[in-house]
C-alpha cells in the first residue's frame, strides 16, 4: 500500500525504450512503493518477454516484496484456437515453469478474436 492506501501495480511495459530488464523493472517497482508487478506471459514466439534468469528474478521479487502476476493475451479463431492451433490451456501450460519459479498465483487472461471481422451481430456485445 502506498501513502494513500492504494496498492500500486507495475508492469513490464517497456515504457523506457525497452532497455530495462525484468529485474530492473522489479527494482524500480520496489523502490517506488509498488506492491505487485505484472509480466506478460509467452503466447507467440515473436512476442516473448525476456525474463532473464528466473531464479534471480524470483529472489529480486522476494527482496523487494512484490507480488508477481501474469497476463496472457491470447487471440483465438472461431474454434477457440490460437493462430498456430493451441488452446488457451495449452498456452497456460507453456508458461507453467515461469509461473512456478516466480511464485505467480494470479494469471490474468485476455481472450480476443483473431478475426473480429468474421463475427456476426449476435456475437458482438451491445
Amino acid at each position: 500500500m502506498n501513502a494513500h492506501g492504494s496498492l500500486l501495480v507495475g508492469f513490464a511495459a517497456r515504457l523506457f525504450g525497452g532497455t530495462r530488464s525484468a529485474l530492473q523493472e522489479v527494482e524500480f517497482g520496489g523502490e517506488h512503493g509498488f506492491g505487485a508487478i505484472q509480466f506478460r506471459g509467452h503466447v507467440h514466439e515473436a512476442k516473448r518477454t525476456e525474463f532473464g534468469d528466473l531464479a534471480t528474478l524470483a529472489i529480486g521479487l522476494q527482496d523487494h516484496g512484490l507480488v508477481p502476476t501474469m497476463e496472457l493475451l491470447i487471440g483465438l479463431d472461431s474454434d477457440g484456437r490460437t493462430d498456430d492451433g493451441r488452446s488457451p490451456v495449452e498456452v497456460l501450460g507453456e508458461n507453467l515453469q515461469i509461473i512456478t519459479t516466480l511464485g505467480i498465483r494470479f494469471v490474468h487472461w485476455h481472450l480476443y478474436p483473431l478475426h473480429p471481422e468474421n463475427l456476426t451481430a449476435g456475437d458482438r456485445l451491445s
